[in-house]
């Protein structure tokens, strides 16, 4: 008996030893296998590199090419022209088949190609212009970075779109023409130069120009000399515009636009341009591609209401490790002659966005991302020319929701209240309000973007959005305050309250994102 325990126990071993030896066999293939399907995996984005511009444009050409050769295939164009008239063909025996089934048939090949929005009708787009009519503050023209210019003239309870399918749809910044006679000039800029893809964190999408409105927004044409018409070069700077004003103080039609590399003018309604301040690539030969040029990559122009010009331009450059010696914040009485408040010299200075109330021009605000060191906020009198940091008391919160962050300066925003200049209010993913000026760390509460649940995760601020980009202050009633972030357009009614309320304004404001699409093989 014992013998027969000793051999049925070496017969247990025996199968154990066998079933091990199989698992073996067809564990390492499924590990092989999770292995491989983990190299699948997309490379993190090079965007937080400074020099994305010129790694953009290389991904680009990457896309183009003939994977066997390296090279884009000879005759490329008399192909797509091959293709395109192809496709009319297909278009006619679509509208063919359609008549022979009893559906209805279009006019023109063209029809096919007509949109019907299906929504949703009440949720926003990621909007950085926004704008009230100075003789109507009920008249808000709003532009989405992906759904063109939109327009209400009922403070936003209803939108209507201004920009027609063919322009250009990246609206970056738009203006008004605030003197007397003039209102019905407005100006938009075009083209995002960083952040404008959710798939490819930090892309570029390139703009082309700057629009005039003569009729207060209704309609809009582009101004021919910011134009390229060449959305798959770099070659002008007018491609990337930050923001656009215009001169109260002059009889010409001033515009100054901040636009990748500097600061331009024009005193004859856009006909022609000057750099005023900045990298010169007004004069590079019109073919050059602007990647390979070293050019300052984040400016900004601001006037205050008394006319005076504010303006900032980056150290961080197109080229990674390749600073802008010309980095820093300026002040002009004319828009011509600049000198300089604060000079970024020996500091890594992405995007500066410019404040300052509209009844005290004379106090200024200055919020900067000084990327390795931090952000910095800077008070300015320029009265007595007095620069004050207030770097130190910026928001830092207790975990990483509550904390300051402008995620590689793609949301920033900071205004002023119009009636007590030490009122900011200061946007990166959330929005911030200091009743000290941020003389303090004490007085400052968090209003919008995100928020924290009662179980301590991270949630959305009521009827509020995360990624602040603009604030207007309603002229009549300075408390009520319309803020413009990834969710679209938000409005308070008292933005000095201890928890501000907020009523969405996008009802037809149609300017969401799109993340993907596919085509229907069928005509249905």
């Amino acid at each position: 008996m014992e013998r027969l325990k000793k051999r049925l126990t070496f017969i247990n071993i025996l199968i154990g030893f066998v079933l091990l030896s199989i698992a073996f066999v067809f564990i390492p293939k499924q590990e092989e296998s999770v292995a491989e399907e983990i190299k699948l995996e997309s490379p993190e984005s090079s965007f937080y590199e400074e020099g994305n511009v010129q790694s953009r444009a290389e991904y680009e050409a990457e896309m183009l090419v003939d994977p066997q050769t390296g090279k884009i295939p000879e005759n490329i164009r008399a192909q797509e022209l091959a293709f395109a008239k192809q496709l009319q063909y297909q278009n006619e025996e679509l509208r063919n088949q359609m008549s022979r089934s009893g559906k209805s048939v279009v006019s023109s090949p063209s029809a096919l190609n007509q949109w019907t929005s299906i929504g949703p009708q009440n949720y926003g787009g990621r909007t950085r212009a926004l704008a009230l009519d100075v003789t109507d503050e009920n008249t808000i023209l709003a532009g989405g970075v992906s759904g063109g210019v939109w327009r209400s003239t009922n403070g936003g309870q209803n939108w209507t779109k201004s920009t027609t399918p063919d322009q250009i749809q990246s609206v970056t910044a738009i203006t008004q023409d605030v003197r007397a006679g003039k209102e019905n000039n407005w100006y938009y800029g075009t083209g995002e130069l960083v952040g404008n893809s959710s798939r490819a964190p930090g892309a570029p999408f390139r703009g082309d120009g700057i629009f005039k409105s003569t009729n207060g927004g209704v309609s809009w044409q582009p101004i021919a000399s910011t134009q390229k018409v060449a959305p798959s070069q770099f070659i002008s700077p007018f491609q990337y515009v930050w923001d656009i004003t215009t001169d109260p103080n002059s009889t010409d039609d001033v515009i100054l636009a901040a636009v990748y590399g500097g600061i331009v003018r024009s005193a004859d309604g856009g006909a022609t341009w000057t750099t005023v301040l900045g990298d010169n690539l007004l004069t590079v030969p019109p073919t050059t591609d602007l990647n390979e040029i070293t050019a300052i990559f984040y400016t900004d122009i601001h006037r205050a209401s008394n006319g005076v010009f504010y303006a900032s331009l980056s150290s961080v450059t197109n080229f990674s490790g390749q600073g802008s010696a010309k980095g820093g914040v300026y002040r002009s009485d004319d828009g011509i002659n600049w000198r300089r408040l604060i000079d970024w010299a020996g500091l890594a200075v992405q995007r500066t966005e410019i404040g300052s109330s509209s009844t005290d021009p004379n106090t200024v605000y200055f919020f900067a991302d000084r990327t390795i060191i931090g952000y910095g906020l800077w008070r300015y009198n320029a009265a007595t020319e007095e620069l004050t940091n207030l770097s130190q008391n910026l928001p830092d919160g207790t975990g990483e929701v509550e904390e300051l962050e402008s995620q590689e300066s793609y949301n920033m925003v900071i205004g002023i209240h119009p009636q007590n200049s030490d009122v900011v209010y200061l946007g990166g993913t959330n929005l911030y309000r200091s009743t000290d000026g941020f003389t303090s760390k004490s007085n400052t509460t968090w209003i919008g973007g995100y928020t924290v649940d009662e179980d301590g995760d991270s949630d959305i601020y009521t009827n509020h959005h995360p990624d602040q980009h603009a604030l207007a202050f309603v002229p009549s009633n300075p408390n009520r305050m319309i803020s413009a972030n990834d969710g679209g357009i938000f409005v308070t009614d008292n933005n000095l309250a201890e928890e501000v309320a907020y009523t969405p304004l996008n009802k037809g404001y149609i300017t969401t994102q799109f993340y993907t699409a596919s085509i229907s093989r069928y005509p249905q």
